[in-house]
Order: structure tokens, then sequence, then C-alpha cells
């Protein structure tokens, strides 16, 4: 195949885009899409490749595999062995924990389904996380395990149907980024079938190329060029965590760097552009780099060392990567310094080191005897918080309620919604009330009444929403229609606030029941990384002030909700200015573990406090 330097000129544009983006740059605020600029350039590069060695009866998958090899693992064993020794130094337990399940999911290229599970490519996070960008590894190795028998089979059997088929795929799995992605955006994000489309197209690139497809329709190369260019930079920079990625909006990207791969070459000012010695060389080192930056970046940031040290580790990350480029990756490709015995050895090796040292950290449990006995406390206190954060409550999902004495209870909310349950019971009311749920998201808002959802729910999560719904199913008026009384419970957003108190009044209406509110609350700045730099001598009694944008919304919140209905949870933990809020439970361990989701210790230490709230006269 024919070596084309503009390709690593848009490599270049890729790489730097995701670079800065993780940056924190404000203005590449869609810098993400480098990712998909570089999935359609493998997906024409491999597709030639595919197509010529099938084409001449060549195609052998040990030397496919032999050359997939030869450029993803030996670079990515370096950067994977590099950050082991910082994770065990930098990393508290829990985290740790998810690096050795990363260390173990990457070699078998699972990592983007590790990612999904944990949930989110976009915030604090995803920023902690120093081998997150591991998921479009995993994402083109897990489209590379069929494509190619897919390819043979279609030259076997419908060989002149090859373009068709081709774009029923593309069309299949964009139809399918598109609906999963407003279903469940990190679904969307992560998996295979909803980004094979990105590749797809690399493919289309490569067909219309191969069959001269574009000299029988000439068109001017430099003019195609620069709107695919000008397509790549209005997602780079128009783009932000709010666009509903990948979806729709990825064709933007992904059609732009299509034209510059089939633009005609001859005279093009564009691809000589992308040609030019800087943007070559960043396109060689374009792998190095991706894999080089986040680790780097995830533990300057896990140091909170601030924007301006990941800004001056960009010149290490760019002399790292000439070197690995140099002494690692392309001393790997070359068959006669490495073998295929060699090669294959080398990734079966490093596989089976690195599955272990993932195990081996998980089984221990991110080593938290690394630190003081009331380090410990605050450490095992935040170990497991998001499973016991729902697991009542969603046992509990819209359940027929109990044929007892006890008061039947439809509780209704989000993650704090779950949080309150697990109140209830560690306070020991689980005996009174018999509790069926509806999960309905802090961003949905937890609202009765009509009101306009296009206004107020962005649109990366209105078609989750939906799928959630709201108080409109049969099921749902139903256990409302049981009830002896109905709770809202949440994270309540400001532009919820006007809407509660017309929907508890048309709940009542409705219903015929007593509907209580419980209002948000929150510990101010808690987690494990803010606790254990308090002295141990002084955690019990340490408090913090509540985040302002709660206090604002208590306040409201006791402005419009009738106080037969409101009960304030922010004035029971954190005192009536707010200004109190316990961080530590009487043995030292974490109340919450991010201001907001208690802990189990937590719960059980604030649940005595309860049992008042929950009379219909708890000021009496």
């Amino acid at each position: 195949m024919k070596y084309r330097s503009e390709i690593d000129g848009l490599r270049a544009i890729a790489v730097v885009s995701v670079i800065m983006f993780h940056a924190g740059l404000p203005f590449l605020s869609g810098g993400y899409v480098g990712v998909d600029i570089f999935f359609v350039i493998s997906g024409y590069l491999i597709s030639t490749i595919i197509f010529d060695e099938v084409e001449q009866k060549k195609f052998s998958f040990i030397t496919f595999y032999e050359r997939r090899a030869r450029r993803i693992v030996p670079a990515l064993s370096l950067i994977m062995l590099c950050s082991i020794v910082p994770a065990y130094l930098l990393l508290q337990p829990s985290d740790l924990i998810s690096f050795g399940n990363s260390l173990i999911a990457i070699p078998i290229f699972l990592s983007n389904v590790l990612f999904w599970s944990e949930r989110g490519y976009f915030g604090a996070a995803a920023e902690l996380k120093p081998l997150i960008h591991t998921w479009s590894l995993a994402v083109e190795e897990q489209f590379y395990l069929f494509y190619p028998i897919f390819v043979i089979a279609v030259f076997k059997w419908f060989r002149k149907y090859l373009a068709a088929i081709l774009m029923a795929g593309l069309i299949l799995s964009l139809v399918a980024s598109y609906y999963v992605t407003r279903l469940h955006f990190e679904t969307g994000f992560f998996l295979p079938f909803t980004r094979a489309w990105e590749m797809l197209f690399g493919g289309m690139a490569a067909l219309l190329i191969r069959n001269r497809i574009i000299e029988k329709y000439p068109f001017n190369g430099t003019v195609a060029s620069l709107i695919g260019l000008a397509l790549m930079c209005y997602s780079i920079f128009a783009f932000d965590d709010k666009t509903l990625f990948p979806g729709i909006a990825a064709t933007i990207p992904v059609i732009g760097t299509f034209l510059v791969l089939i633009s005609p070459q001859q005279n093009n000012l564009v691809h000589k552009f992308l040609a030019n010695k800087v943007f070559v060389f960043l396109g060689l080192t374009s792998y190095s780099l991706y894999l080089w930056h986040q680790p780097i970046f995830a533990y300057i940031s896990y140091m909170q060392l601030g924007h301006g040290w990941l800004y001056a580790s960009i010149i290490p990350v760019v002399i790292l990567s000439a070197i690995s480029y140099k002494w690692v990756e392309t001393p790997f490709r070359n068959k006669q310094l490495m073998t295929r015995k060699t090669v294959f050895s080398f990734a079966l090796i490093t596989s089976v080191f690195f599955v272990v040292a993932g195990g081996i950290i998980v089984l221990n449990k991110g080593f938290v005897n690394r630190y003081n006995e009331a380090d410990q406390k605050i450490l095992t206190s935040v170990t497991g918080a998001s499973e016991y954060n729902s697991e009542r409550f969603d046992a509990a999902e819209l359940v027929e309620f109990e044929a007892s004495g006890k008061r039947k209870v439809f509780l209704v909310g989000d993650s704090f919604a779950k949080d309150f349950m697990n109140l209830v019971y560690e306070s020991g009311n689980d005996k009174r009330f018999s509790f069926s749920t509806k999960q309905i998201n802090s961003e949905c808002g937890n609202i009765y009444v009509p009101f306009d959802k296009d206004a107020n729910i962005p649109p990366a999560r209105r078609m989750r929403c939906d799928s959630i719904g709201w108080f409109e199913s049969d099921k749902v008026k139903q256990r409302m229609q049981e009830a002896d009384e109905i709770w809202l419970v949440g994270k309540w957003q400001a532009w919820v606030v006007p809407h509660i108190r017309p929907s508890v009044e048309q709940m009542e209406k409705d219903f015929q029941k007593p509907v209580k509110v419980f209002g948000i609350k929150d510990f101010g700045k808690s987690s494990p990384i803010v606790a254990m730099k308090i002295p141990a001598d002084k955690r019990l009694s340490y408090t913090e002030p509540a985040a302002r944008d709660a206090v604002d919304v208590e306040q409201k919140m006791q402005e419009s909700v009738p106080a037969k209905n409101f009960r304030s949870l922010l004035s029971l933990y954190c005192g009536k200015d707010f200004g109190t809020c316990p961080m530590f439970t009487g043995d030292g361990s974490l109340i919450s573990q991010d201001g907001g989701h208690l802990t189990e210790s937590g719960a059980v230490y604030l649940a005595e406090k309860l049992t008042p709230l929950l009379e219909d006269n708890p000021g009496k």
C-alpha cells in the first residue's frame, strides 16, 4: 500500500485534539472527536490491506493479527508497565482496584466494556483513570476480530454487492448509534456496535479509491479536503460534553475525515499542508502520544497539581512518545529484528503478566494496608458504597406492597432517594413502613405536573429520561393509589423547585394521600482525598459548610413547598445555618464519599436522627 503522508497529518490533528481536550483547554471542548478521526483512518488503512490481500488470495489471519500485535502490543505494554508503580504510590484503594481491573481487561481487549460498566468518559472520575483511553483500542480490536471474516465471506459469495453490503452495515450501525446514544449515552459511546459505522466509513473510502470511483467522477481535491478539514475543526471547537455523541453528531468529523481521505491527491493544497514535517512527526508518533498522555495527565490530576502542570507535561509526553516510537514501536515492526514467534510470545507473556498483576491488586483490595489505621477507616468506608446505595431501592422497584400492617410508602427519586431508603432501614423504620419505589433521575426532574422537557433536560439525557418515565405508567399510578403516603426525595435541581409545589398539590388531589417532600442533602467538600488531609485527632469534630448551590436549592424549597409537606434533611444534618455538616462518623469513617451520597457507615451514623422527620407532625 502506497504511503500517504497526509494521513499522518490527519493523525496529528486527531491526537493533538484528544490531548488538548484532556488537558482541559476550554476552546477545544470537542477534542474527543480525535478518536473518531482515528477510527475512520484505521478503517481505511485496514480495509485497503484486507481488500488487496483477499483479492490476491494472500490473506492470512495469522499474518493479519501479527501486524495488529506488532502495532498495538509493544507500546501499550510499556505504558501499562510504567503506570503500575505510580498507581500503587498514588491511587487510593478503590481507585487502585479499578486500575487493577483495567490491567486485566486491556490485554483481552475488553477495557471498553469495563469503563462502560464504570460509567463515564466526561467528568472528574474519568480524568483520574490512568488507562481509560484504552477503550478505543478495545473497540477497534473487537471490530477487527470479525471484520476480516465478514470481508472474506462477502468476496466469496456476494462480491459484486460489496459496496452495498458495507453501506448497509454502516447505516445499521449508525442508526443503532443514534438511538442507543439517545437512550443511554455511555452505551453509545463505549460499545463497538455503535462505533462500527465509523470504521466502515473508512472501509467505504478504501473501496472508492480501490475501484477508482473517484477518478470517474473528478472533483477539486483541495475544495473537498477544505470542506473535510472545516467539518473536523468545527466539531473540535464547537462540540462539548453536552453534545449528544456519538450518534448523528459524530457524522460531522467522520465525513470530514472521509472527504480528506478520498480527495484526489494531485495538486491538493490541503494534503500538502497536512504533509508538513511537524504534522508528519506528530502523526508517526501519534500512537505513543495517545498512550502516554492519559496516565501522565491522570496522575497529575490525582495529585491536584492544577492545569498548569498538565500543560507543562505535554513536552515530556512528546519526548517520551518519540523515544517509545523509535525504540519500541519501530523495532517491533521490523520482521528481521522481531520474528513472528517473538512477537506472539511477547504478547502472551505480557498479557499473562498484566492479568496476574491486576488480579493481585484486586484480590488485595487495593492494598489498603498501605495506610495508617485512621486512614484505613476512611478508605474502607467508601469501598462498595455505590452498590450499597442502590441495592435496597432497586430491589423494591414497583413491587407490590407487603401484606402486613405496615404503612405503605411509594418512594420516588434518584440516587439520593436510594440513600434515603437506606437511612430508613438503618434507623429500624423498615419495621413500620413497606416500600415500593420508582426511579426518576435528578436531571429528568421528579415532577408530577406537565413541564417543558426540551427546555430543561439536556439533549444527551432526554431519551433516557423518556425511557425511565415519570408518573405516567399504569403501574406507577396503581402503586400510588395503593400507597398510604407518597415520598419524594432527590438531588433537587434548581429548575425543578418551582414545579414541586404544584406537583404535590396535584398528587394530593388525584390520590387523596399525604405527600412528603424531603429536601436536598449535602456534606460539603467530602471525599477520601480531602478527609485524609485532616489531622486524625481533629476528624471527629470536623465539619464542612454545605455547598452554596445546595443551600440555594434548600432555601427556595423551604420558601415554596408548604411546611406540612416539606422535611429538611440539610437542617437535620448540617444545622440551621447549613454550615456544620459532619464529615466523619463516631469511629472516624467517612459519612459521604462525594459530598452527597452516603457510605454505609454514614447511613448508620445519621439514621438515628431520621425518625422524627418521618412523622406527620415532626415538630411536635
